[in-house]
């Protein structure tokens, strides 16, 4: 199984308000940045066949300017929030013979996680914002290996932590 994660772009100021918080979205640079990472994905044929987002509003637009570049529908879950354990969904998808091309899109914290429970790799860098990772993952034992990996320095633009 193909895994791409991506975590979400820039987005506005932080806000304790849990509403607000929730309701961040990118900030024009943010997108921008989105936008070139997309158009680099689909010139290197790096191409999900669905993407599952958090709900929280960086992540969906993200997720949103991802699939319109890409044509690939966008489904909003809110096992990707920040904070929420993601490795049971990747074990059900990986249990899915239906899905084979799957990305996700959510937080640092989540996908920092994963990446190193899947690969084993608990030095790994963390997720930059905007960053895409793909996986290629066994179905069978959950082992996954780095086969690809974009960030915006790889285009000439800034990394953002």
């Amino acid at each position: 199984m193909k895994l791409w994660l991506a975590r979400h772009g820039q987005a506005g100021p932080y806000s304790v308000d849990p509403v607000k918080e929730r309701d961040r979205g990118l900030t024009p640079q943010g997108r921008a940045v989105v936008v070139a990472i997309a158009k680099e994905m689909r010139s290197a044929g790096e191409l999900p066949n669905q993407i599952y987002a958090s709900e929280y509003a960086r992540a969906r637009e993200t997720a949103d300017a991802i699939g319109t570049i890409l044509k690939i529908p966008v489904d909003v879950i809110d096992e990707l929030a920040p904070h929420a354990p993601v490795y049971s969904m990747v074990k059900r998808f990986a249990g899915d013979d239906n899905i084979s091309r799957a990305m996700l899109v959510g937080h640092s914290d989540n996908f920092n996680a994963l990446y190193a429970q899947l690969t084993g790799d608990d030095d790994a860098d963390d997720f930059v914002k905007a960053e895409v990772r793909r996986l290629k993952l066994d179905r069978d034992t959950l082992e996954a290996k780095l086969k690809w990996q974009l960030r915006p320095s790889d285009l000439g633009l800034r990394d953002q932590g």
